[in-house]
């Protein structure tokens, strides 16, 4: 999978537009749009901040989670987390 193809799927897995992760992770929406389209490789600190977005949202939802379960109602299923391999981060 190529790191177009990886972001993509990421932005997808995590609901949200390229916009407002850019703004989440703190680069501009033109950058963004450079690794969306596949003209520029993504660097590993982006990489970093969006797997460190991904893992506040993994957090954020098991608190939910585990407040639904104390109120009595099914707690919604998790997905597995999912990122980047690391064999691919040089």
């Amino acid at each position: 999978m190529t790191d177009q193809q990886l972001i993509k799927s990421t932005i997808d897995r995590l609901n949200i537009t390229g916009k407002a992760l850019a703004k989440t992770i703190g680069i501009t929406l033109t950058r963004m749009n450079s690794y969306t389209a596949g003209k520029c490789n993504i660097p590993p600190d982006v990489w970093r901040g969006i797997l460190d977005y991904e893992a506040r949202i993994y957090e954020r939802q098991q608190e939910v989670n585990r407040a639904a379960s104390q109120m009595g109602a099914p707690a919604a299923e998790t997905p597995k987390r999912r990122g980047r391999p690391r064999s691919s981060i040089k």
